[in-house]
């Protein structure tokens, strides 16, 4: 069973998760605050794990590659709107997810 906590967030992220456009993110990546979660990994339960301050995970991920920042030409795809992106607030971090367009 899973702990009240952990449902909780589960439920907030579930109902604030959405996409992001390039307007919205703008300013989160000038102050250097977006995380790109590699889509293998599940939004959510990342948002999860950074809200609940699980650095041993989150230190992983990153050593693995699989959480990012964005690169310059990462805001230049983001700004055409090539790229669909999902996103959540966990608060300082925008955690946003590359969509695939064909989906």
């Amino acid at each position: 069973m899973l702990p009240e906590h952990y449902r909780k967030l589960r439920n907030k992220f579930e109902d604030e998760i959405g996409p992001a456009d390039w307007k919205s993110l703008r300013a989160h990546f000038v102050r250097d605050a977006i995380i790109i979660v590699d889509a293998s990994l599940d939004l959510i339960e990342v948002g999860i794990e950074a809200a609940d301050n699980k650095t041993d995970r989150i230190e992983a991920w990153i050593n693995g590659g699989m959480l990012t920042k964005p690169s310059p030409e990462d805001a230049r795809v983001w700004e055409k709107g090539e790229i669909e992106l999902l996103s959540i607030i966990v608060a300082p971090f925008v955690l946003v997810q590359h969509q695939s367009l064909t989906e």
